[in-house]
């Protein structure tokens, strides 16, 4: 009888240590896929933060390519063309000979002003 029942404890001490290893499993199984969602979570916010930044890298660089390439292409253009006068009468909004005319009086006023 004694041996009947330290058998039926060791069955059923078989039986509680198949059900905590089939539940510890499910658990670390179901701990991995919670990791696996919170570092796609992180890695989509890193993501999106890269490119945030690039995008303003990129907006930046652009913003500082136009405004020195314009005046290094106008110089180097021949002096027949005239390009620095039409950009700077395309600023002011008038034509040439208004532009240049506008340019002359207000370095005038200024050199007046300035007591030159």
């Amino acid at each position: 009888m004694a041996d009947e029942i330290r058998k039926a404890s060791t069955d059923a001490r078989a039986e509680d240590h198949a059900l905590l290893r089939a539940t510890r499993d499910a658990l670390m199984r179901s701990i991995g896929r919670v990791d696996g969602i919170v570092e796609r979570g992180q890695a989509a916010d890193r993501q999106l933060r890269r490119v945030i930044w690039a995008a303003l890298g990129g907006a930046l660089g652009g913003m500082l390519l136009m405004a020195i390439l314009p005046g290094v292409v106008a110089r180097s253009l021949p002096a027949s063309w005239h390009v620095p006068e039409w950009m700077a009468a395309r600023m002011i909004g008038l034509d040439q000979r208004a532009a240049g005319e506008r340019m002359i009086a207000t370095s005038r006023e200024n050199e007046e002003a300035d007591g030159r």
